[in-house]
């Protein structure tokens, strides 16, 4: 028996307290529309153990009890540590009740919490539609593709522009990625304090991208790191100005090395023609470079190029903070951004930016 959904019209921001009556509701709903189940019924558990239970029978004959933990936050550290409490649950109880299959329930499930249930041979289900059941006959699988529940500004805040002292103890991390930091050095490194290190250290962890060892703790999955880093990052845009060239690519680049050799106006390579300095995957026909707002007006009569509405060549981007150019290096007599800023900012370009940017992590951040 297979049944497969996709919705794409659930909403919803919940709260807290209503997870459970909805987890309720929904596994209810999902159960009850397969048609080998019958005598569907789910309710809060009675064991403190668990949170939720769900009985019914496969054609009539062979029962099925279901075991759901209801947790808050679904981070792939907690859906790990949720499993395994799931699974000395009923390894506890198998002997009484052998025929059960184990759940995980949050407000949202990520594809990666989901992959660690599945992996350990669990199902889940979250408030938004997400669900997963692989049970004998039965396969239902769930993805919702939008109106995700979005967490919580607090949640996201280390990823945000704002939060600058964050961006550099992050970059800092990236910067040496076989290095095993403690907090107070990374504190100490990033002029921050070990509190703000300390939210980091545990943002990080609690989504599995760093590892702790007996000589600190590291990144040790810097792409799904960065990609999701980006994803917050990019939603806000940066402030760019659009002109026109009639040179070619080489040559504007060119003129930007001169503009500093004899204006002394720093300009710093991102984008796709940061990324080839890096590693040369892919063609562009589009320059991207940073440049300080004081000093746009004087490279733009440099340069002699033209500001348009459309069809532009060439984008000066106003750096939002000093953060943004940590770490620029000089690569064949051009300045470039560095491989952190070049990736968040490819994540964030249409065309083959994502894959650019995987190509530069994989270079730059594998240990």
């Amino acid at each position: 028996m297979v049944i497969i959904m996709n919705d794409n019209m659930i909403s919803g921001n919940i709260q807290e307290y209503e997870i459970e009556i909805m987890i309720i509701k929904k596994l209810q709903k999902i159960l009850e529309d397969i048609p080998i189940l019958s005598d569907v019924k789910v309710i809060d558990a009675a064991s403190n153990e668990i949170d939720i239970e769900a009985y019914a029978k496969i054609d009539r004959r062979k029962n099925i009890h279901i075991l759901c933990e209801v947790k808050n936050k679904a981070e792939p550290l907690n859906v790990r540590k949720a499993v395994d409490q799931l699974i000395n649950y009923m390894h506890s109880i198998k002997e009484n009740q052998p025929d059960f299959y184990g759940m995980i329930a949050a407000p949202y499930i990520s594809e990666t919490s989901g992959k660690i249930c599945e992996e350990t041979g669990m199902g889940y289900i979250d408030s938004i539609g997400n669900c997963l059941i692989k049970y004998q006959s039965i396969y239902v699988r769930t993805r919702v593709n939008s109106n995700k529940y979005k967490e919580r500004r607090g949640e996201k805040a280390v990823y945000e522009r704002t939060s600058t002292v964050s961006s550099i103890i992050l970059r800092n991390l990236l910067l040496q990625p076989e290095k095993r930091w403690r907090i107070r050095e990374l504190a100490e490194t990033s002029a921050a304090s070990t509190g703000q290190v300390s939210k980091v250290k545990n943002y990080l962890e609690e989504r599995e991208y760093i590892k702790i060892d007996n000589k600190g703790f590291f990144i040790d999955k810097p792409k799904e790191m960065l990609t999701d880093w980006a994803k917050v990052y990019n939603q806000k845009k940066d402030n760019i100005y659009e002109y026109y060239s009639l040179d070619s690519i080489p040559t504007i680049e060119q003129k930007l090395i001169d503009m500093r050799n004899e204006k002394k106006i720093n300009s710093v390579l991102t984008g796709f023609a940061g990324g080839v300095r890096y590693i040369p995957v892919v063609r562009y026909n589009k320059i991207h470079v940073y440049i300080q707002y004081q000093d746009l007006q004087e490279a733009v009569k440099f340069l002699g190029i033209k500001n348009v509405a459309s069809g532009a060549n060439i984008s000066l981007i106003i750096p939002y903070d000093s953060c943004v150019l940590v770490d620029t290096r000089n690569i064949k007599n051009s300045i470039v951004a560095s491989p952190v800023q070049v990736s968040l900012d490819l994540l964030g370009m249409k065309g083959r930016g994502e894959e650019a940017a995987s190509a530069i992590i994989d270079k730059e951040f594998n240990n």
